[in-house]
């Protein structure tokens, strides 16, 4: 993969890199779906079903930080700080 030379990384880390993110966003947009097909969004509801998904997420990043040692906060700062950096 051009990523993967262009990062210099083994295949494992880009993997280890993407695989909670992506696990953590699919299960927040299956809830985000599944709750607009049962009710009708109107802009309660939409809100709503938007935090849901966020706290979804927020709530599956805390799980892999936890019991995965996946270093979410470190990577949420550093993140931060390299974009205050410019």
């Amino acid at each position: 993969l051009m990523a993967i030379k262009t990062i210099r990384c083994t295949l494992k880390e880009l993997i280890q890199a993407i695989a909670f993110p992506l696990v953590n966003t699919i299960i927040a947009a299956l809830l985000v779906f599944g709750l607009k097909s049962t009710i009708s969004l109107k802009i309660l509801e939409f809100t709503a079903v938007v935090l849901g998904g966020v706290l979804t997420y927020i709530l599956m990043t805390w799980i892999a930080y936890k019991f995965f040692n996946y270093r979410t906060p470190v990577i949420i700062k550093e993140s931060f700080q390299a974009i205050m950096r410019g």
